[in-house]
C-alpha cells in the first residue's frame, strides 16, 4: 500500500516536473511552461490576496457528487449528492471538522464556524488514478489498480488500512465560481522523519501533516475530448508520462497554520507539525532529477531500463528482459503487462528508477491485497561485464510501479515507474571524465518537497524571477555549450530561485559548456583518501566550500562511480580565482554570493604525504551562483589541459 500512498502525495503536493519556485513579480507576464499543459507551475508561494473561505457545515454538506454524469458506468447507481459530516469513530466531532476545519468542538456547541485558506500552489497536475474520481469516459485504459467503490468521497476518518486518495469533501465559491474542494491526510514519509526518497509511510498514524490544505479542482482530462482524447489510465503519471490522464488542482493552506509559519522557529523533532512546514514545505523546490543517459547504465540497477517487457507469450530472452521463472511468475506477467496493451507495449515500455531505500516486502501468498506479486528476474551487467540479477515485483495498488530487489540483498528495495520516453538504443561508453559530454537525460519525480536534483554546471539561484544575460571569456576554445551559446550576446536567461533556467521556450536546470583551458597549474596542496573514504571526505570539502546539499549530490553521483580504479586518491581545488581568470563569468545582474570549484583527482596505488590546504568557505545570501567540474588526472579531458 505504501508506495501507493507515497506516489499519490508526491503528486498531490506537485511532485512533478515543474519550472519555478517564484510568482512572476507584479506586472510582468507568466512565463509559459513547455509542458503538453498550458500551466505555469510554481512550487510554495503563499499568495495572501488569493483567500478561499469553508464554512461549516455549510460547504459540506449536499454536495454534487458528480462522477455520477461524469462516469456513469462505474459511478451510475450512487446518490447525486452526498455529505462530508459524518462522525465515523463516534466521538462526536465529525472529522471533516476535527482535521480540515481545526476545531474539537462538537456540533451541539459549536453549531457553525469558518476558516480561510490562501492559495500556496497554481495547477498541481495529479494523475487521476490518484483521486477518488479515478478517470473518465476518455480514458484508453480504464484500470487504476484499486475498487472505485473502496473511495472515501466525503469522508476526513482516517485508518490504517484505508486507501488515502485525494478525496472531495467540500464546495465553495472561487472568484464567483462553485468550485469542488479535495483533501487528503498524509505527508508520505512523515513514519521515516522526512528523510529524502525514503516512503516509509506515516508511522504511528499521528501528525497526519497535510490536514490543513485542501486541494481546488480546475480540470479533468479524461472527461473532455477535446483536450486529451485516449489518455491513457496511469499510476505513477508524473514527468516521464505528460500523456497521462490527469486532474489539475490549486492547493491552499489554512491561513492561521500560515500564520504560525511565520513566527515559528524551525524545530529538531520530526514528530513536532512545524518540522514538516518549516524544513520541508517553506524550502520546496519543484521535483525533477535529471540524470545523464550514459550515467543511467553506470549504476547497477540502472537508473533507466530500455524496453524490459516480453512480447505477449514470449517467456526468454537476452538479458535486460523481465523473465518469469515459473507458472506463477507466468500468471502474474500476464495479470500486471499482458493484460495491458495500452500500457505495456514490448518495444516502446521503459523504466525509469524513482527511489532507493532499505525495507522488507510481503510477498503475496495467493490472497490479493498490499502484498507484492512476483513477476520475474531480470539480470544488468556492469562496465567490467559482471552480472547482477533482480528479483522484479509489483502490487495491485500501485500496477505500473515494481520494485526490483538484488537477489543478494533482498533489504534494498529499488522502485521504478514505467515510460514511454524513449532513449537511444545505443548504450555507448564515454571517457568518464568527460562532463556530460553526451547530455541526452532522462526526468523522474523526487517524492519530497525539497531542493531538485541536476547534473553540473552553472547553477542560477536569483531571489526572484529575473532575466539577465550571462558570458563568458576563456583563455582557451568553446568546445561543446548546452544551450547555444551566443558569442556576442552570451546566453538570455530568465531564472527562478529554484534554479530553473528558461532560454527561448525551452527550460534547463542549468547553462553547461565545456572548453580547453591551457596553463592551468598544478595545485601542489590536497588530500589523500582511500577509495572507501571519498564519499565523505568529498561531502565534507564540498560542504565547507559553501555547495549546498543539491550540488553535492549532483557531484557525488556523477564523479563517485568514475573513482574505482585505484585504491587511493590524491584530491586537490583548483583556486577560484585561478577559475575565474582562466573562465570568467559575467551576469548582467548583480551576483551577490558566486562559488566555484575544479576538483582533480589522481589515482594512486599507494598513499603518499601531502600538505593540506586550508579550505574556507562563503555564506550563501542573495542572488547566488554555483558551478563545479573537475578531471581525472592521467585520462583524457576536453576541458582541461595541464601545464
Amino acid at each position: 500500500m505504501w508506495p501507493a500512498i507515497a506516489a499519490l502525495i508526491a503528486s498531490a503536493l506537485g511532485f512533478t516536473a515543474g519550472m519555478f519556485g517564484q510568482k512572476p513579480p507584479a506586472g510582468n507576464t507568466p512565463i509559459s511552461a513547455v509542458s503538453p499543459t498550458p500551466y505555469f507551475r510554481e512550487c510554495y508561494n503563499p499568495q495572501l490576496d488569493q483567500k478561499i473561505t469553508l464554512t461549516w457545515p455549510d460547504n459540506f454538506t449536499n454536495l454534487p457528487d458528480r462522477r455520477v454524469e461524469l462516469n456513469p458506468d462505474v459511478f451510475g447507481s450512487y446518490w447525486p449528492t452526498f455529505n462530508a459530516n459524518g462522525d465515523e469513530d463516534k466521538d462526536g466531532i465529525p472529522e471533516c471538522k476535527s482535521l480540515v476545519m481545526n476545531s474539537q468542538t462538537s456540533d451541539l456547541a459549536l453549531p457553525t464556524l469558518k476558516r480561510d485558506f490562501i492559495k500556496v500552489r497554481n495547477d498541481v497536475r495529479i494523475s487521476s488514478c490518484k483521486t477518488d474520481e479515478q478517470v473518465g469516459p476518455f480514458a484508453a485504459d480504464y484500470d487504476c489498480g484499486w475498487d472505485p467503490h473502496e473511495n472515501k468521497r466525503g469522508s476526513c476518518y482516517i485508518v490504517e488500512n484505508a486507501y488515502t486518495d485525494l478525496r472531495k469533501i467540500a464546495e465553495t465559491a472561487v472568484d464567483g465560481e462553485n468550485r469542488e474542494v479535495f483533501w487528503t491526510p498524509f505527508s508520505y514519509n512523515k513514519g521515516c522523519n522526512f528523510e529524502t526518497d525514503n516512503n516509509c509511510g506515516p508511522g504511528d498514524w499521528k501528525n497526519p501533516n497535510l490536514k490543513d490544505f485542501v486541494y481546488v479542482l480546475k480540470k479533468r482530462d479524461a472527461y473532455d475530448k477535446t483536450v486529451r482524447p485516449n489518455c491513457p489510465a496511469l499510476w505513477d503519471a508524473g514527468s516521464t508520462n505528460d500523456e497521462a490522464c490527469s486532474h489539475y488542482f490549486d492547493v491552499y493552506l489554512a491561513l492561521d497554520v500560515y500564520q504560525q509559519m511565520q513566527e515559528a522557529v524551525i524545530p529538531a523533532d520530526p514528530e513536532d507539525p512545524m518540522y514538516f512546514l518549516k524544513n520541508i514545505m517553506e524550502n520546496c523546490r519543484e521535483q525533477s532529477h535529471f540524470t545523464p543517459v550514459p550515467d543511467s547504465i553506470l549504476w547497477i540497477p540502472p537508473s533507466f531500463v530500455r524496453q524490459p517487457f516480453l512480447p505477449p507469450g514470449s517467456f526468454s530472452a537476452t538479458g535486460g528482459k523481465i523473465i518469469p521463472r515459473n507458472s506463477l511468475e507466468k500468471a502474474n506477467y500476464q495479470k500486471y503487462i499482458w493484460a495491458k496493451p495500452n500500457k505495456f507495449i514490448a518495444n516502446k515500455t521503459n523504466l525509469i528508477k524513482i527511489n532507493e531505500r532499505t525495507g522488507t516486502l510481503v510477498i503475496c501468498s495467493g490472497t490479493p491485497g498490499s502484498c507484492y506479486d512476483s513477476i520475474g528476474t531480470i539480470v544488468f551487467r556492469d562496465e567490467d561485464g559482471t552480472a547482477e540479477t533482480f528479483r522484479v515485483y509489483s502490487q495491485n495498488t500501485a500496477p505500473e510501479t515494481f520494485v526490483l530487489t538484488k537477489t543478494s540483498d533482498a533489504a534494498t528495495l529499488h522502485t521504478y515507474m514505467i515510460s514511454k520516453k524513449d532513449l537511444p538504443a545505443t548504450e555507448t561508453r564515454r571517457d568518464p571524465s568527460l562532463q556530460l559530454k553526451n547530455i541526452e537525460f532522462i526526468s523522474q519525480n523526487q517524492w519530497t518537497w525539497a531542493t531538485p536534483w541536476c547534473k553540473p554546471a552553472i547553477y542560477l539561484y536569483p531571489e526572484k524571477l529575473t532575466d539577465l544575460t550571462v558570458k563568458l571569456e576563456l583563455e582557451g576554445e568553446l568546445t561543446a555549450d548546452i544551450p547555444a551559446y551566443d558569442s556576442e550576446n552570451g546566453w538570455q536567461v530568465t531564472a527562478g530561485p529554484d534554479g530553473r533556467l528558461k532560454i527561448g521556450e525551452k527550460y534547463y536546470p542549468y547553462l553547461y559548456y565545456e572548453a580547453d583551458i591551457t596553463g592551468n597549474k598544478m595545485p601542489e596542496k590536497g588530500w589523500v583518501f582511500s577509495q572507501s573514504e571519498l564519499k565523505i571526505k568529498l561531502n565534507g570539502l564540498l560542504k565547507t566550500s559553501g555547495f549546498n546539499e543539491t550540488e553535492i549530490s549532483d557531484f557525488l553521483h556523477y564523479w563517485l562511480p568514475r573513482l574505482k580504479t585505484k585504491p587511493y586518491y590524491f584530491v586537490a581545488l583548483l583556486p577560484e580565482e585561478e577559475i575565474n581568470r582562466k573562465e570568467k563569468l559575467l551576469f548582467s545582474r548583480q551576483v551577490d554570493t558566486l562559488i566555484r570549484t575544479r576538483v582533480i583527482f589522481e589515482g594512486l596505488d599507494a598513499p603518499i604525504s601531502i600538505a593540506a590546504p586550508r579550505l574556507s568557505g562563503k555564506t550563501r545570501s542573495g542572488f547566488v551562483v554555483a558551478d563545479w567540474g573537475g578531471t581525472i588526472i592521467g585520462e583524457s579531458c576536453s576541458d582541461w589541459k595541464m601545464e
